[in-house]
């Protein structure tokens, strides 16, 4: 089987684009990292699978400031193509009022022989999470920094720093 992983970390203004055809008997695993402040962010993603075509996708995204994340996850797979597996999720925090993320998966998928799983978690910073941290002595801001560095653990930590002040 043929296998790639691939780690997008996108904290400047530029949008995202994938336009990929999965190979036969592959396995594909993508995890895009993304933050936003005061500006606003597509991510466009479309997959169109081959035969035996495994993908793993992971967004992890954050947004502060005015800043607006679009995500568009597309896969296709036609009815003769078979023993697919698709699974996404997406997982973004929004640290104010003035923030957003939104999500649009779409799978097309015209054969009853593929296993297709989406999950979507947008909201907050989990405050019981942060009381715990309090509880061991972190101040509130330090609190949410490990919790969002933890989110993005193999993102790259300069650029995350760099979006983010």
């Amino acid at each position: 089987m043929y296998k790639t992983q691939k780690i997008i970390n996108s904290f400047d203004n530029k949008d995202v684009v994938i336009k990929q055809t999965l190979k036969e008997n592959s396995e594909t695993n993508i995890i895009i990292y993304a933050g936003v402040k005061g500006i606003k962010k597509v991510i466009n993603v479309n997959f169109i699978h081959k035969p035996n075509s495994k993908l793993n996708i992971l967004v992890n995204c954050i947004a502060l400031k005015q800043g607006e994340i679009s995500i568009n996850i597309n896969n296709s797979v036609n009815k003769d193509i078979k023993n697919c597996v698709i699974n996404q999720e997406v997982n973004g925090v929004v640290l104010d009022d003035t923030s957003s993320i939104k999500v649009l998966p779409t799978m097309k998928i015209a054969n009853k022989q593929v296993i297709a799983n989406h999950s979507i978690n947008i909201g907050t910073v989990d405050q019981e999470k942060v009381f715990y941290l309090l509880t061991k002595g972190m101040s509130k801001v330090q609190a949410i920094k490990t919790l969002i560095d933890n989110m993005f653990d193999k993102a790259d930590q300069k650029q995350l720093a760099k979006a983010l002040s």
